[in-house]
Parts: C-alpha cells; structure tokens; sequence
C-alpha cells in the first residue's frame, strides 16, 4: 500500500490510482484470507460456492445495507465505485478471514472481472465439469472474457486433496493466471 500510495503522490497523472486486493495463505488445514477493495475469495464446498470476502465497493455497502433495490444498485453511475482499495490512502484497513479446510475443498481468488461476468451457476458448473486447478483456471477466464471481456481477468484457483478419510486436506494443485492465454502453435 505505502510504495502505490507514493508512486500516486510523486507523479502527478497518477493521483488517485489504487488496486484491489486478495490473498490466502494456508498452512495445513487453515486458510487466512485478506482482502481490499472488490476482489473476492469464494470457498467451493460440497458442490456450494460461498463468498468469503465482503466487497469493499459502493454495491458492496449498498447490498449490506438493504438501501436499495438490485435494480436501482445496477443502474447507479456509482456501481464501479471501490470504497477501499491499496494505494489510495496513506494507511488502508484490510478485511481478514479464517476458515478451516476439508478434503475436496477448492479456493477461488478472483477481480470482479471474472466474478462480475460470471453466474456463480457457472462458476460451479465449471469446477463440477473440471477436477484439477490448471484446468478449472483457464476455462473460468475464457468464459468470463466471451462474457463480458472489458475487464481486467485474475483468478487463482487452489484444490485441497488427499483421497484418505479423516487425513488432513493439503494443497494439491495451484493455478495462477493474470491474463487471457495467448494461442500456442
């Protein structure tokens, strides 16, 4: 937060920038998730997908708050506003998170390009149709883009698995992928 936030400070054209925010560690069967901004975590459990995180966004407070309706949230000017974000400020607040893993779980870290292009039905449907992380990622990120393509697409996808009851769940496979793969020959 501190070196975005003095990037922004010593060059004027960027003043105001900032970033979203969204990361796990796990050791053994705990994850701690911290996140900032409209970056979220999701945990897939038994076929239901949770969000983990709270957005840090004008929709975000709004949906919290019951102000108004989701017809009014989405055809507000204010929809794309973040509340929090790195970089911003001086000091930034970041929302901690911890949960306990089993066997057969999976963590999805994603930007709202792909959680705002894609159903959570489609989300689940993807991690249904595909077992491993590198195969779950890359097709989250194709749809999300045939989606709704003008934004920036990062997700992170972790499965937890062992095959032996009441053994400890470890990370078996990870996936980072920070843009749209490029076509090889």
């Amino acid at each position: 937060n501190q070196a975005i936030f003095e990037k922004a400070a010593a060059e004027t054209g960027l003043l105001g920038m900032g970033t979203t925010l969204v990361a796990a560690v796990v050791e053994r069967r705990r994850a701690s998730v911290a996140n900032v901004g409209d970056s979220r975590a999701y945990l897939l459990r038994r076929g239901e997908l949770r969000q983990i995180t709270q957005d840090h966004s004008w929709i975000g407070e709004q949906r919290r708050r019951k102000l108004l309706s989701e017809s009014e949230i989405e055809n507000s000017p204010f929809k794309s506003m973040i509340t929090r974000s790195l970089g911003f400020q001086e000091a930034v607040e970041a929302d901690l998170f911890d949960l306990e893993l089993w066997e057969k779980d999976y963590l999805l870290l994603c930007t709202d390009g792909l959680h705002g292009a894609l159903p959570k039905k489609k989300i689940i449907k993807t991690f249904k149709r595909h077992r491993k992380a590198r195969d779950i990622c890359p097709v989250l990120i194709r749809s999300a883009k045939e989606s709704r393509g003008d934004d920036n697409i990062t997700a992170v996808v972790a499965g937890f698995m062992d095959g032996k009851p009441g053994v400890k769940a470890s990370l078996s496979d990870t996936v980072r992928l920070d843009a749209w793969p490029k076509a090889t020959a």
